[in-house]
């Protein structure tokens, strides 16, 4: 099962030397896996704060990153639409194959200025 929440509020920055995309596993038995993801004009370790928070109250997080996204301007500024719905299979396929081994939700968390 697929939810969404929007979630308006700012985020610390978490440093560039953190990998671009990262799982984080829960601090006990996983209630279930939860995608965490950016808006176009922030990078994915903005969602880190969030993604530890998550993590701590038992559930496994996965913040992934879009092409382009990872502080590399030229191939940001080449990306195409299809790059991103690629991402986007990509994203919840790893996903779903884990909240499917676990049993449990998958939940989506999303940031976006629009």
């Amino acid at each position: 099962m697929l939810y969404l929440l929007w979630i308006i509020s700012s985020l610390a920055h978490a440093s560039n030397r953190e990998p671009c995309e990262t799982w984080l596993k829960s601090s006990g038995s996983a209630r279930g896996v939860v995608v965490v993801t950016h808006g176009l004009n922030l990078k994915p370790s903005r969602m880190d704060e969030l993604a530890r928070v998550l993590a701590g109250d038992g559930f496994e997080v996965y913040r992934p990153a879009f092409t382009g996204q990872c502080g590399d301007n030229k191939q940001f500024l080449s990306v195409k639409a299809g790059d991103w719905r690629s991402d986007a299979r990509r994203i919840h396929a790893a996903a779903s194959a884990r909240a499917k081994e676990l049993g449990k939700p998958l939940l989506l968390v999303a940031y976006s200025f629009s």
